[in-house]
């Protein structure tokens, strides 16, 4: 609710310049948890650095004057935010920012965006995310997963929970390093392949089908596993491997 307000606040009361700016905010994140980054199109490049300080670089590459971005720590929360101030007609601006963005390792991800590509390197949390257009690269350690994308690619390696995916076009590839005790994983694609790669040996539950293609599947069976891993294909070949 804070954060809603803040934004409201911003959209009133401040006035974009219309013109390409790039610069940077330094951010006090002591106490932070959650990194919540919303925004109409631009690109998403997200590391680690050992500090409590974040350090947030944008671009505005398309940025006119109904455009506003907001940088600001409210509570436990770190909130990057690019939207459209309404216009006549209710007619909305271009805007178009890249973020690239330094966090403590052990940080939530929370993404809302429009188009754009997302890039997440060596960060242990939850993650979170909503993209219409673009591609989902992330590496780190993944308590949880939740995750919908129109179209693109979707690459996430060191999922140690359940959780969900859904695309409407684009290739999936995930990789978990590790299995819980219990949960389930649901992943659902219109058009595009899928890979799942699991630890050898592991003790699945599987339910797996395409419309049109191919399933390969290197684990055995297990009804009864407390895992539960559920694939969905419109078109596209759906393959499970196993890794020492």
């Amino acid at each position: 609710m804070k954060f809603y307000l803040a934004l409201f606040l911003t959209l009133f009361f401040y006035s974009p310049s219309s013109y390409a700016e790039t610069g940077r905010k330094s951010v006090d994140i002591a106490n932070v948890t959650d990194l919540y980054i919303r925004t109409t199109s631009g690109n998403v490049n997200i590391i680690n650095q050992e500090s409590q300080t974040a350090e947030i670089d944008y671009n505005k590459k398309k940025f006119d004057k109904r455009c506003v971005m907001m940088i600001e720590k409210i509570d436990k929360k770190l909130f990057a935010a690019v939207v459209n101030k309404p216009g006549l007609f209710g007619l909305s601006g271009e805007c178009l920012v890249d973020f690239d963005i330094s966090i403590p390792k052990k940080m939530n991800i929370n993404i809302k965006m429009g188009t754009g590509d997302i890039n997440i390197s060596n960060i242990k949390g939850n993650l979170i995310y909503k993209i219409g257009a673009g591609n989902m690269h992330a590496v780190g350690t993944f308590n949880k997963l939740r995750g919908r994308t129109g179209s693109g690619k979707t690459h996430i390696e060191g999922l140690m929970a359940g959780g969900s995916i859904k695309s409407g076009q684009g290739d999936i590839d995930i990789s978990m390093s590790k299995l819980p005790i219990k949960d389930s994983l649901d992943i659902k694609t219109g058009t595009g392949y899928v890979t799942l790669v699991a630890p050898k040996n592991s003790d699945l539950s599987t339910d797996l089908k395409t419309g049109v293609g191919q399933i390969a599947n290197e684990f055995k069976d297990n009804p009864n596993a407390s895992f539960k891993v559920s694939i969905r294909a419109g078109v596209g070949d759906l393959n499970l491997k196993s890794i020492e």
